[in-house]
């Protein structure tokens, strides 16, 4: 689990904080962005302490985390969180076909391997 110091002045008025992940787009669709609650907030000299989201299914990457009180959002600071130990690298072991020609009628793919999320 990734820990977190923040500074701020309004420890003690602090009650969320949600990491929103940057998006990642193309071909006008966003694949990536998602919005994220820490679910551990401890109050330390000078700030806070919060823990990451614990969820395989929050990306590794770039956040902007906002610091909540009653519901209203801080100016966003930008973090980058590592890979979740919890969601190990997938194994492709095998594809199946292994090619297609564009413009041939459609094909079933069959993708076997492990650790898929």
């Amino acid at each position: 689990m990734q820990r977190l110091f923040i500074g701020t002045p309004d420890a003690a008025g602090i009650n969320g904080v949600s990491w929103v992940a940057l998006p990642s787009v193309t071909h006008t669709n966003n694949m990536h962005q998602g919005v994220f609650r820490s679910a551990s907030i401890t109050q330390a000299s000078g700030g806070i302490t919060v823990s990451a989201p614990n969820d395989p299914t929050v990306p590794a990457g770039h956040c902007m985390v906002f610091l909540m009180r009653n519901g209203v959002p801080s100016t966003a600071k930008i973090v980058q969180l590592g890979a979740q130990s919890s969601n190990p690298a997938p194994s492709l072991t095998s594809l199946a076909p292994t090619s297609a020609t564009a413009g041939d009628p459609g094909f079933s793919l069959s993708v076997r391997g492990s650790n898929f999320v």
